[in-house]
């Protein structure tokens, strides 16, 4: 399942995340936007166990919702 989530996570942060939602990612509807993506993909990836694992998965994407925000508001400290 860890290969499956990283590839879930690859394709999600590369070829799905166009250069608007990169560029405006400080504006907390874009982070939101960007964290169902990785949410989405990942219960796509993991298609045979979803069911059990959606709640994990929301939570992982929590995770990375939190890291990307506290990337953004770092970089408004030290670009």
């Amino acid at each position: 399942m860890f290969w499956r989530l990283l590839l879930a996570h690859f394709l999600a942060d590369y070829p799905l995340q166009p250069s608007w939602m990169a560029a405006n990612k400080s504006r907390l509807p874009v982070l939101l936007l960007h964290a169902g993506v990785h949410f989405v993909v990942m219960l796509l990836v993991s298609a045979p166990a979803w069911l059990e694992l959606w709640p994990y998965l929301l939570v992982l994407s929590g995770v990375h919702f939190s890291i990307d925000f506290g990337k953004v508001t770092l970089s408004k400290y030290r670009p």
